[in-house]
């Protein structure tokens, strides 16, 4: 294989890394919303008992905003990350699928702390904070492996203070 077939292939392969990953977080948005369900009402409908349904449902649809923006948030952060590379290992790969894992477990994570959300109840709070400190640490773990790899997975990520900003981004949510 000579150099322009190599070089090729691992453009494609750093594409079909980003595509992927593109898609767990676009799944994963759309997953939010899917939790959210029209209220089933089987006696006669009127415009007030529609309205006490939906009313229920204001702490999904807050769950879902909250949840919808931080995704958002850790897309935005892998795409500026992402778009550093110019090489990947192994190791890039793993702790990206470990961080893309921490985006798909969101909406069920909001789910449970969206339905069981009660002043009295911990562990929906404790899972849902579980889950954005995990995405923040592996934000926090690709962030290290890029600028301090050896294998040299990056173009132009070696400036300190713009690592030290991406580092103290990647904690800012959790």
């Amino acid at each position: 294989m000579d150099k322009i077939e190599k070089e090729l292939r691992r453009e494609f392969q750093l594409e079909r890394m980003i595509l992927f990953s593109d898609a767990v977080f676009a799944i994963a948005i759309t997953l939010l919303v899917i939790e959210i369900k029209i209220p089933h009402i089987v006696s006669d409908i009127n415009d007030k008992l529609l309205l006490t349904e939906l009313a229920h449902l204001i702490p999904k649809f807050i769950g879902f905003i909250f949840s919808f923006f931080i995704i958002g948030i850790y897309w935005t952060v892998h795409h500026k990350l992402f778009s550093y590379l110019i090489n990947y290992d192994n190791k890039l790969i793993w702790l990206n699928i470990l961080f893309l894992f921490s985006i798909a477990v969101m909406p069920f994570t909001t789910a449970l702390y969206s339905e069981f959300y009660q002043p009295n109840l911990h562990i929906p709070f404790m899972v849902y904070t579980i889950n954005i400190c995990l995405t923040g640490f592996c934000i926090y773990m690709l962030v290290k492996h890029l600028a301090y790899s050896r294998n040299n997975l990056s173009i132009g990520f070696t400036d300190k203070k713009l690592i030290g900003a991406a580092t103290a981004r990647s904690w800012m949510m959790p």
